[in-house]
């Protein structure tokens, strides 16, 4: 269970996260909403310990992270893959290398054999066999991401985090990475908590939605209950209306 109480972010002088309170359940699916600056990337490098709170606690199993020594957090850092936004591969690198980077740098694996096995196996995950020795460049966008995926999966972890994971690819590629994200929770049974503005990829893989607004969680829910949720904030967002309480202030 990861568990974020009264986080509290500042950048300069201006609040990113103000006591945000969220917690994600073994097994689920988090899917986090909100406009573009309202914390949405911030709170997922908290639950990863590239940031420490100014004030709050952020608890992965049980464990606060926020305090941890850096050895203890690499320790523990190697619970969680990443798919950034746009998949950060290595250009200089093959797929096969990319893939077996972290199984190489954190010494997961050492045999060359069980290193290409895990490559391919994870491959197989993504659909996409046989493209050990191409190259990024080689590779459509939506190629690219599920590479991003087969590399964040490589190392067995516990949790799955994906920033924009539609984000940059063709709407038949959308469906494609949304049916990859269900089938990694149901395949390898990962927490997953994915962060996008796409609310058809939202309804499509989250057992459930955290709306932010301006640094907190504004409401909490299923797809259903988020969908009809009263709270004009809410609803502004999610239909795409230029109408109800966000102001032009608001957007700076």
């Amino acid at each position: 269970m990861i568990k974020l109480t009264g986080l509290y972010k500042k950048f300069n002088k201006q609040e990113v996260l103000r006591s945000l309170d969220l917690t994600i359940n073994t097994g689920e699916t988090m899917v986090i909403i909100g406009r573009s600056g309202c914390g949405k990337s911030v709170t997922l490098k908290h639950i990863i310990g590239l940031l420490k709170p100014d004030q709050g606690i952020v608890e992965v199993d049980d464990v606060n992270i926020a305090t941890l020594p850096p050895l203890e957090l690499q320790g523990l850092q190697k619970k969680f893959g990443f798919l950034f936004q746009g998949a950060a591969l290595f250009d200089s690198m093959t797929v096969a290398d990319n893939i077996s980077f972290g199984l190489r740098t954190q010494h997961l694996l050492s045999a060359e054999k069980q290193i290409r096995e895990r490559v391919a196996e994870c491959l197989r995950l993504v659909g996409l066999e046989g493209i050990e020795n191409s190259m990024p460049a080689d590779l459509s966008g939506g190629m690219r991401k599920r590479v991003g995926l087969a590399r964040a999966i490589a190392a067995q972890p516990q949790y799955i985090l994906y920033d924009e994971p539609t984000t940059g690819v063709d709407p038949i590629m959308s469906d494609a990475v949304n049916d990859l994200i269900v089938n990694m929770k149901e395949k390898l049974g990962v927490t997953s908590i994915v962060v996008t503005h796409d609310m058809v990829s939202a309804y499509t893989v989250a057992d459930r939605i955290a709306m932010m607004y301006h640094g907190v969680i504004q409401q909490v829910g299923t797809p259903d209950e988020i969908k009809q949720a009263p709270d004009p904030i809410v609803q502004q967002f999610i239909t795409g209306s230029a109408k109800g309480p966000i102001t032009l202030e608001d957007r700076g």
